[in-house]
């Protein structure tokens, strides 16, 4: 029987226990059993692992019940495209708690797909460089722990979010989280409930505008944050594409009304900028 552990650096050292695993291989559809060396991911099965290299594709929903003990994890170390399609892990109140690792690998929501992540100790891990982009369309449902510890988690301006992110979201020292805007600037806010907003040394705010936005404007990109924490509680990097002439960005951590935004600002001078050692994107923290 297959098993597998997994590692996560998580402020420290966090190893699960190895389990039996079932493996998808080559190229193919997510929903059939016959593409996995153990059958279809399940508590019986195993977790259920994209193999690096590997490239699974959802012909149909993949709903792990509420409650249901044959809720398991999913790693994703190759491709994973949802297609329209809906991949649900929710533990519910049995003691299984079912979480998704994107290790390494890239998860696509596509346009109609929706991520549902949910239960007592139910979260979402990208790490090793791994990517989970949600497409314009798409849906996020997670409700409990986002950790992108190193990798990227993308969100486009059509992503829409059900219900309330809680527990902490995690931008680790080789994490970026990327919010795209549209010609119209509408992007997403990712909504908390009293949700812990954690970042790392050189963790990166990546911000990507269809069209210059207008100065002085600002953006709510999460709401209801508790605080902000972390080595020094603020993004060690931000970088904006799509600016126009002039226009720089600034960072406010609004402890206050518990806030993160960006606002347009004038790019600094150039007497600034050498002041500042060259740095063309300001950092604020409101308190």
């Amino acid at each position: 029987m297959n098993t597998h552990t997994t590692t996560l650096l998580l402020g420290g050292l966090l190893v699960l226990p190895a389990q039996a695993l079932t493996i998808f291989t080559g190229i193919g559809d997510f929903n059939t059993a016959g593409n996995w060396d153990n059958g279809l991911p399940d508590a019986s099965n195993g977790l259920g692992e994209i193999a690096a290299g590997a490239t699974a594709t959802m012909s149909a929903d993949y709903i792990m019940l509420n409650n249901s003990p044959s809720v398991t994890d999913i790693v994703v170390k190759g491709t994973l495209n949802t297609g329209a399609n809906e991949l649900q892990l929710r533990s519910g109140t049995v003691s299984s708690n079912p979480d998704i690792f994107v290790d390494g690998g890239t998860i696509n929501v596509n346009l109609g797909g929706t991520i549902d992540v949910a239960g007592a100790s139910a979260d979402v891990f990208i790490t090793n460089g791994g990517t989970l982009s949600f497409e314009d369309g798409s849906t996020a449902q997670i409700s409990k722990a986002l950790e992108v510890i190193s990798g990227s988690l993308n969100l486009s301006s059509g992503t829409s979010w059900s219900g309330n992110l809680g527990d902490e979201l995690v931008i680790g020292d080789a994490g970026i989280l990327s919010f795209s805007f549209d010609s119209s600037l509408n992007h997403l806010t990712i909504p908390g409930s009293s949700l812990a907003l954690e970042l790392g040394d050189t963790s990166t705010l990546a911000l990507n505008f269809a069209a210059a936005p207008t100065m002085g404007d600002s953006y709510t990109l999460v709401n209801n944050v508790s605080g902000f924490g972390g080595a020094a509680g603020v993004f060690g990097n931000v970088n904006a594409s799509g600016l126009g002439a002039g226009q720089s960005l600034e960072v406010v951590y609004n402890t206050t009304d518990g806030l993160l935004q960006v606002q347009v600002v004038p790019e600094p001078s150039s007497t600034a900028l050498l002041g500042l050692g060259g740095i063309a994107l300001l950092l604020r923290r409101r308190r």
